[in-house]
């Protein structure tokens, strides 16, 4: 599996330099949760995402999300608590106009998702806890079929600085089955806010065209969004012990720049509780930088 997942990326790192419009790398992690829980790695716990777009519309991504429960330290199975469990996915995409995304994934949840592996080398990396429970990982049903359809509208313009975004997600497949509107404000200087997909939350993003000469492109955003829950495996799977919740809150903030090819941003994300056990919201940063060839 490690060969093949190797085999792929070399591959879509070829034809990116061939083909690509633009390179974009995400990375989310729940560090800055642990400023204030320092022993805690519950929850969402990690995703990276890389991603190639080759002509502003068609778009071929690599991504892997983990999900831990709080206690690393524990070998055995913990009733009443997220169960670990990893997905990793190959997706498609394609971008209609700049603010309409659809995506398909075909991924792997379990061993196959190499969770475990890549947790066990980055808390060797960073001198942080092994963590013992990944024999209880939560097991997929093979190869996971995902849909993505992701709508924002431009309801409200102040003269090109100020956009007032009401968005819709729907989601369907074996991970998940959910809808989820949102509405986001977007304070903005040579930018107009698009929407595409992101790891597990909304991601904003210039239209992948360079800026002219040095002037920068620059944005700040705040959202809210209410993710309307029917299936979450990660939740509702057999090995799963608790009580899933059908409404669940996201509040995002962030802060993003392009100049000339180069793109960055960050966010911060709260997200409230999932399930019923579950004794803290969820909160975590996500840094992306991207080029635009």
């Amino acid at each position: 599996m490690k060969s093949k997942l190797l085999t792929i990326s070399l591959l879509l790192f070829a034809c990116s330099n061939i083909f690509a419009k633009s390179i974009s790398f995400s990375f989310e992690n729940d560090v800055l949760d642990k400023l204030a829980k320092p022993h805690s790695d519950d929850d969402y716990s990690n995703g990276v995402r890389l991603e190639y777009l080759m002509d502003n519309q068609f778009g071929l991504a690599i991504g892997q999300s983990m999900y831990t429960p709080s206690d690393l330290t524990i070998k055995d199975n913990q009733p009443g608590t997220r169960q670990y469990a990893g997905y990793l996915y190959l997706e498609g995409n394609y971008r209609r106009v700049p603010t309409e995304f659809g995506a398909i994934q075909l991924g792997f949840i379990g061993k196959n998702s190499l969770a475990e592996q890549t947790q066990k080398t980055i808390h060797k990396w960073i001198g942080s806890r092994d963590p013992k429970g990944w024999d209880n990982q939560i097991d997929g049903h093979g190869v996971e079929v995902q849909v993505y359809y992701k709508k924002m509208l431009h309801l409200l313009n102040l003269g090109n600085f100020y956009y007032l975004c009401p968005a819709l997600t729907l989601s369907g497949g074996s991970i998940n089955m959910m809808a989820t509107p949102g509405i986001f404000n977007y304070f903005c200087f040579n930018y107009v806010p698009s929407y595409e997909n992101g790891l597990p939350v909304t991601e904003t993003r210039n239209a992948n065209m360079k800026t002219k000469n040095w002037i920068p492109s620059v944005y700040l955003f705040a959202g809210a969004e209410c993710d309307c829950v029917a299936y979450n495996y990660f939740l509702d799977a057999k090995e799963s012990t608790v009580d899933k919740k059908y409404f669940v809150g996201e509040f995002s903030t962030g802060v993003g720049l392009q100049i000339k090819n180069f793109i960055t941003r960050f966010s911060y994300i709260l997200k409230t509780k999932e399930y019923e056990e579950q004794e803290h919201s969820a909160n975590f940063g996500v840094i992306s930088v991207g080029f635009i060839f």
